[in-house]
């Protein structure tokens, strides 16, 4: 310890370094919180303003729905932004600098949120910092299959007083290459269609009516349309063949309260929402389907698995109520070989239930890149597979397969995968911690009002596709993503790059006497370096 000189006489010397290129920054998208000034004693570790903020204190620059976030917002200060102005960091801006939330070389400060999500008393974390995501819950979680079919469904405005009759549904699918020879009759057939009906969207209001197919006045509550339609003006005219499943699980809650604001900050940010060429394969870029939803990439120890059970006549579902008394299911989960299966792994928020309210599950695609499996499949019926048609697309399978192989490490043939028929793996007590549903639908389509009823295993507008295939395949959540530029760029975090127009910084420093306690004698070395920029 020591008590430096008076250096305000010694003289500043300035230098130049050139990086010969711009650097580059991650910069948080949509959120800008408006500066609030921290105060620190003299010594005091850390003060955190835990007051809630209030709506104008939040700069809105680019969201669709700014009532919905901020309702998520309203802890920004203290939660997303507690790092800015800490005690002790060497913070060198005054609450009115402009650049309050930058680091003292103009690097903007990123968020920093956590939050989680369960099921079953299983959590998932999730976390964004530097505008890295960060996903951790358990290993080993099933998944159920369900396949898009190329279709959207939107639903009526509820109470509007206005619809689509119901003997008139034919006339409002028009594929949108026919849209300029249609009639004046089915043109305002197709307004209302555009008005007054809607996809469930969390990031838009809009009141929907649910309920029966017809309406007490004779109007569709509903209505299925594909991807070609008018109402989506071309926007799908390129797409892909939809014909790859997905595999997916709930794992929040409805509107994920303890995750919501730091999903909803991920989302907006320039990663989210880049669907991979298998997602396109399985339709997870059909916005009015997938409201938001973020690729995550596996870390080097997680994996896939795939029950390939132990080589007996059990390892076959069971069949029926008297099939499961009589024996038991044997079951063996096996690392799928990653060299040989390409995959993707999505956050998706969805609707679900027929409701508003929206949930967030993982999502897995995946396909053998060897050829030796296949997994593609596509009904060869309906206004989807008949667009297809007409656009020359190629379709590979039209057979599905309810009974897949998989490529499995170190084995050298594919194997066949069983589903569980009743519960997931690790939901075989839910009844004794008073819990309903969790049990594994045997069959496509609705989830509707699982788990009562008829239920399916996946969304309002998958149909019976094909089968869900109960926790044959499991995943391990133990992911991460950039939200923006990857690190690996040679411009990202240069010492310019808090500036975006100079090659060059001038740096100033002072020298800094210092006093050893072996001699009283003041020497001198370079010490702290103050930047300035030209």
């Amino acid at each position: 310890q020591y008590e430096p000189d008076d250096i305000s006489t010694v003289p500043v010397v300035n230098f130049t370094i050139d990086f010969g290129k711009l650097g580059h920054v991650n910069a948080f998208s949509n959120y800008a919180p408006d500066p609030k000034a921290r105060e620190c004693s003299p010594g005091q570790e850390n003060e955190i303003d835990d007051s809630p903020i209030v709506a104008d204190e939040i700069i809105v620059l680019n969201v669709s729905n700014p009532s919905l976030n901020l309702e998520y917002m309203k802890q920004i200060r203290g939660e997303f932004f507690n790092h800015t102005a800490s005690c002790n960091t060497q913070h060198g801006r005054s609450h009115d600098d402009p650049l309050y939330y930058h680091s003292n070389s103009g690097v903007p400060h990123d968020p920093s949120s956590a939050g989680f999500m369960a099921t079953h008393s299983t959590h998932r974390f999730l976390s964004m910092h530097e505008q890295t995501a960060l996903l951790v819950g358990e290993g080993k979680h099933g998944v159920w299959r369900f396949q898009e079919n190329g279709f959207i469904r939107v639903y009526r405005k509820k109470d509007c007083g206005c619809g689509i009759p119901r003997e008139k549904k034919q006339n409002v699918l028009v594929d949108w290459l026919d849209l300029p020879s249609v009639d004046d009759e089915t043109r305002a057939l197709l307004d209302i269609l555009n008005t007054s009906y809607s996809n469930i969207d969390s990031n838009k209001e809009f009141n929907y009516a649910f309920g029966e197919e017809i309406s007490p006045e004779g109007y569709l509550n509903w209505i299925d349309l594909p991807i070609y339609h008018a109402k989506f003006n071309g926007t799908y005219e390129e797409h892909v063949p939809i014909d790859l499943p997905l595999f997916y699980c709930q794992t929040s809650s409805p509107d994920f309260p303890h995750m919501g604001a730091t999903w909803h900050l991920m989302k907006v940010q320039p990663r989210a929402n880049k669907v991979g060429p298998l997602g396109k394969r399985a339709g997870v870029d059909i916005r009015e389907n997938f409201n938001d939803v973020v690729r995550f990439y596996q870390f080097s120890d997680a994996g896939l698995w795939a029950n390939i059970g132990q080589g007996s006549e059990n390892d076959m579902t069971f069949k029926n109520l008297e099939d499961m008394k009589k024996r038991v299911q044997t079951v063996n989960y096996k690392r799928i070989d990653l060299e040989k299966v390409d995959s993707e792994l999505y956050i998706m928020e969805r609707a679900y239930h027929n409701a508003p309210e929206t949930y967030l599950s993982m999502l897995l695609v995946m396909n053998d890149r060897t050829g030796e499996t296949e997994q593609s499949y596509i009904r060869p019926d309906g206004d989807y597979y008949d667009g297809l048609i007409r656009r020359n697309h190629v379709i590979k399978n039209t057979i599905p397969d309810n009974h897949p192989k998989i490529p499995i490490e170190n084995m050298a043939e594919a194997k066949q995968v069983y589903g569980l028929a009743t519960y997931g793996h690790h939901h075989m007590a839910r009844i004794a911690h008073g819990l309903t549903g969790g049990a594994c639908p045997n069959k496509g389509g609705d989830v509707s009002l699982y788990p009562w009823g008829d239920a399916g295993s996946g969304f309002p507008v998958n149909y019976e596709e094909i089968t869900p295939l109960c926790d044959a395949f499991l995943l391990d959540i133990k992911a991460w993503v950039n939200l923006d530029k990857t690190w690996n760029e040679p411009h990202m975090f240069l010492g310019n790059a808090g500036r975006h127009t100079t090659l060059k910084i001038e740096q100033s420093t002072k020298p800094t006497p210092i006093t050893t306690e072996s001699s009283p004698i003041s020497t001198t070395k370079i010490g702290q370096i103050h930047t300035s920029w030209i």
